[in-house]
């Protein structure tokens, strides 16, 4: 078998991330589009899909799974704890979410805000930053 030179895959595959203009690693891309891990790839599907790149019956392979509220209810024995930061956009995505999930299954929720990454001393790379 060949000698696989890992260093040298890893450092080809970071300076194409680099040119590319991501930071971070478990990324697909594709069109200039980022996808952010294999639970993402549902949305890369469907816009291959709108691409026109179906060969197939037009079926989508990976849906994205449904989001199924069961029928229990918590009587509030059980806490939902989320840290959410002003400046994240993670924030601004799971906050009201994560609300709405608390008030319709009866879970307490526990909101412990946090400061910014950066405000907590928390490295950032110089791409990202």
């Amino acid at each position: 078998p060949p000698v696989v030179d890992a260093a040298s895959i890893l450092s080809s595959g970071e300076r194409r991330r680099a040119d590319l203009g991501h930071y971070s690693g478990a990324m697909f891309h594709y069109g200039k589009e980022w996808y952010w891990g294999v639970d993402r790839l549902y949305h890369l599907e469907n816009r291959l899909i709108e691409l026109g790149a179906c060969h197939g019956d037009g079926e989508v392979l990976s849906a994205r799974p449904p989001i199924v509220n069961g029928p229990h209810r918590d009587d509030a024995s059980i806490t939902l704890e989320i840290y959410p930061s002003v400046r994240s956009p993670y924030t601004a995505l799971s906050f009201d979410v994560a609300v709405e999930l608390a008030r319709t299954t009866g879970v307490r929720l526990a909101v412990r805000p946090v400061l910014p990454m950066v405000m907590r001393g928390v490295p950032v790379t110089r791409t990202k930053g």
